[in-house]
């Protein structure tokens, strides 16, 4: 290994493997080897999962990582589930697996391959290299960047600078997702609805935008908060509105970052161009989206007032781009539902001595868990702080 600025742990927070064995590795290469743990992915368990024990891991595990690492990104197996339903054909049907499988993905037909592939898909559109950094409307060439593949240390920068709040979400649209043969054929009137975005921004990605005049990323933009509706707040901590599905609305968010892939149909070059009498002429910059569409997603992040600038965008418009695709990363104070959910749960089965001995067969004490349970107490206060 010649050159080495961090690790990046993929792991699931449910079972013991991930949680356990992959923290435990990231722990002995910070400690032994000096090596920074720089991103982490972590898949967080179905609400109603399978594991008994995947409250007490996830607490665990998540308490230590933010005392670990730089960032922390949260994958919803629920979210992705929910994604994967609406990608599905009709004949698509759960009876394909065995009826003795009560698990979530079961009920759903839904494989393990395909959770992992969208998974590997919204991890690939954010972190995968660019050709373009912007910062704040600078924008930065990032060729010597690219060589060292550099993008985990930027995504660091640009949405957990402050040491208090590390948690990110990312939601990514893609062209492939989007393709409307796989599209739902129901008549309800929001699956109509959404069946007319999936065939416009088919045309636009497939077709050219012909006279939309530099829209292309709007109707993208659009749906990036109609997929955050699909992350389900916990019913059982949703005690206002038991058993309803709010969907998440971020609220104080504290910074995004919208990364665009691909080349980008109907938009005008940023390079100057000349005219026919040969007058230099500005153009708008490829790929950046209008102002009317970013302000729209602007006011639906609701970003904290002492951040002027929360949005930093990435370009990659070469044309090996692997695929068009809109990606959406933010900190945002609305992880402290997931966070206080998750405190809840654990609580109520430690309260009950719920499997603990299970846990202190191995060492781990009282103590550990208390540790583990200020820890992310404190992340909350932290965000609460923040969003003010």
């Amino acid at each position: 290994l010649d050159y080495c600025i961090g690790l990046c742990l993929v792991h699931s927070l449910a079972g013991g493997t991930g949680s356990g064995l992959g923290l435990r590795l990231a722990e002995d290469a910070v400690e032994e080897l000096d090596l920074c743990l720089r991103l982490t992915f972590s898949v967080t368990p179905h609400r109603y999962g399978d594991a008994p024990l995947q409250s007490y891991n996830s607490l665990l595990t998540l308490g230590r990582l933010t005392q670990l690492s730089e960032s922390v990104v949260l994958l919803q197996n629920d979210w992705l589930l929910t994604q994967l339903n609406c990608r599905l054909p009709r004949n698509r049907v759960a009876s394909s697996l065995p009826t003795t499988d009560s698990s979530v993905m079961a009920q759903t037909g839904i494989t393990v391959d395909e959770m992992n592939r969208l998974a590997a898909e919204q991890m690939m559109n954010l972190l995968a290299p660019c050709d373009e950094l912007a910062s704040d409307g600078n924008t930065v060439q990032a060729d010597g960047v690219r060589s060292v593949h550099a993008e985990p240390l930027a995504l660091s920068h640009s949405l957990t600078a402050l040491s208090e709040a590390r948690f990110i979400r990312i939601i990514s649209e893609s062209a492939q997702s989007l393709n409307f043969k796989k599209s739902s054929r129901s008549t309800s009137p929001y699956r109509a609805k959404s069946r007319m975005h999936v065939l416009n921004i088919h045309h636009i990605f497939f077709h050219g935008c012909g006279e939309r005049n530099g829209t292309d990323w709007d109707h993208l933009e659009h749906l990036l908060p109609t997929k955050l509706r699909c992350c389900p707040i916990d019913a059982t901590w949703n005690l206002e509105k038991p058993g309803q599905r709010t969907g998440c609305r971020p609220l104080g968010t504290l910074a995004a970052l919208l990364v665009y892939r691909g080349r980008l149909t109907g938009l005008t070059n940023s390079r100057t161009r000349d005219s026919d009498d040969g007058v230099p002429k500005e153009s708008a910059r490829t790929g950046q989206p209008t102002a009317s569409s970013l302000q729209r997603l602007h006011d639906y992040m609701r970003p904290v007032r002492w951040n002027s600038s929360p949005f930093d965008h990435w370009y990659e418009s070469r044309p090996t781009a692997m695929e068009n695709s809109v990606t959406l990363a933010f900190n945002s104070y609305c992880i402290t539902e997931d966070l206080n959910c998750l405190l809840y749960r654990a609580q109520m089965r430690r309260n009950m001595k719920a499997y603990l001995h299970w846990y202190e067969k191995f060492g781990c004490t009282q103590d550990t868990f208390d540790a583990a349970v200020e820890q992310l107490r404190d992340v909350v206060r932290g965000y609460e702080e923040l969003a003010r």
